[in-house]
């Protein structure tokens, strides 16, 4: 066996460098300059120039670019696209002969004096090389090079030509798409922002003041806008309800998914809230109001899970329904400590049936004691190991503590150092509540 020396191969490096740097081009303009310069080092042409024939009859033509090997630009390059549209239609002469098919052609011993288009400016060439270019769009351009030489070009460099015309031509279109896929990209991500935007004007910005509560609430999204949402307000804010109603109400909810499509679900359960037409009697009622509203929608995003409870301030009794959410965990300061899950009724989740008949549960809060309500994406983070978080660490974390605002550290901080170096899978809310 015996290597063959390419070394010496004048077009080998040349090539070898265009398709290195071509493959992770992504500006069209520079693919293309650099096609034209390795045109010029492969081929030595006097004279080189795209045609393009898109929509015009056999024999007509478009000049999209001339330049002369002493680098004037007789026809410049303009926006990629839109340069030979620009340009006037040609008819007749040689270069019309040459694009009539879809075949390439290589002519020895030109003489072209006084061509009907070009006049003598094409006179002083003696050979000519065009090879079609096939675009995505089923459109059809041409690469023209012209020689001083009588057999300047050979059948190989023709061949070599086509190739890599028609290599360049698709990594042109490959750049047009990622150009325009990433100002899809910057259109997308600001609409997101957007709706993040909106989704926080919607969530609490502090913790409100709940005479005889401690509050604190975690909210973190898996993207720039979550599914999770959570509310805490007097039920004196609902059109329907008295000006002297002293319940809060507390809610946490879950869209199923993340991102923006559960972004906006977040903001029609917040928007159907406010436009519940009655005095708020049971948390019951307002789930199946929601439910009513979601299912109508048949969205496929339209599930949700969720707690909703009305708290009394004088008397610490929370009634609450659920909606196939988790269980709240509730720590009682003993001693001992204990944590326990409060039992919830076997709801099911908003916008799977036409209606929803969640059942009203009630416990009260004795002084010193703290509930803590979260959203999935809490218990089941996972670390590289892909073991969820748990509730068994939380737990602990609330064993250890009973303070809302420590609560929501400790918990923050465990679920960092347990996710290490892998990403959070999904939104993670809580609110925590502690009655004095």
């Amino acid at each position: 066996m015996q290597q063959v020396d390419l070394t010496r191969r004048k077009r080998v490096p040349v090539l070898l460098e265009m398709v290195r740097s071509i493959k992770d081009a992504r500006d069209p303009r520079a693919v293309m300059e650099l096609f034209i310069r390795v045109v010029q080092q492969a081929f030595e042409p006097a004279c080189y120039l795209a045609l393009s024939t898109t929509g015009l009859d056999t024999g007509a033509y478009r000049i999209a670019r001339w330049r002369t090997a002493d680098g004037i630009e007789h026809v410049p390059p303009a926006d990629l696209g839109h340069a030979a549209l620009a340009q006037p239609v040609r008819r007749g002469g040689l270069l019309a002969g040459l694009t009539a098919s879809d075949s390439p052609t290589l002519l020895h011993d030109l003489s072209a004096p006084n061509d009907p288009v070009f006049g003598d400016r094409l006179a002083g060439y003696r050979c000519v090389a065009a090879v079609p270019v096939f675009e995505a769009d089923d459109s059809l351009d041409w690469v023209v090079l012209f020689h001083a030489s009588p057999r300047g070009f050979n059948e190989d460099d023709v061949e070599a030509l086509m190739a890599l015309a028609n290599l360049t031509s698709m990594a042109v279109n490959f750049a047009h798409l990622h150009q325009r896929a990433e100002q899809a990209s910057r259109r997308v991500h600001r609409e997101v922002d957007m709706i993040a935007e909106i989704q926080k004007v919607l969530l609490p910005g502090k913790p409100p003041t709940v005479p005889g509560l401690k509050l604190a609430t975690s909210y973190k999204s898996f993207d720039r806008a979550g599914g999770d949402y959570f509310d805490v307000f007097e039920l004196q804010r609902l059109p329907g309800a008295s000006r002297d109603d002293p319940r809060w109400l507390i809610l946490i909810a879950d869209s199923a998914g993340h991102g923006p499509a559960a972004a906006v679900m977040m903001t029609v359960i917040n928007a159907v809230l406010f436009t519940y037409p009655h005095a708020p009697a049971s948390p019951g009622a307002l789930l199946s109001y929601q439910n009513h509203h979601l299912h109508e929608r048949h969205q496929a995003a339209s599930m949700v899970t969720g707690i909703l409870g009305f708290y009394e301030p004088a008397t610490g009794r929370l009634v609450y329904a659920n909606a196939g959410h988790h269980p709240p965990l509730i720590r009682r300061p003993g001693p001992p400590v204990r944590v326990e899950e409060v039992p919830l009724g076997s709801g099911l989740p908003l916008g799977i049936l036409p209606s929803h008949d969640a059942k009203d549960a009630a416990l009260t809060l004795q002084a010193g004691e703290t509930l803590l309500l979260y959203t999935d994406g809490v218990p089941d983070e996972r670390d590289e190991a892909d073991e969820p978080f748990g509730l068994e660490r939380m737990r602990a974390v609330l064993a250890s503590t009973g303070e809302p605002q420590e609560v929501v550290d400790r918990l923050n901080a465990e679920l960092v150092r347990h996710q290490g170096t892998t990403m959070p899978e999904d939104d993670q809310t809580m609110v925590v509540v502690r009655r004095e």
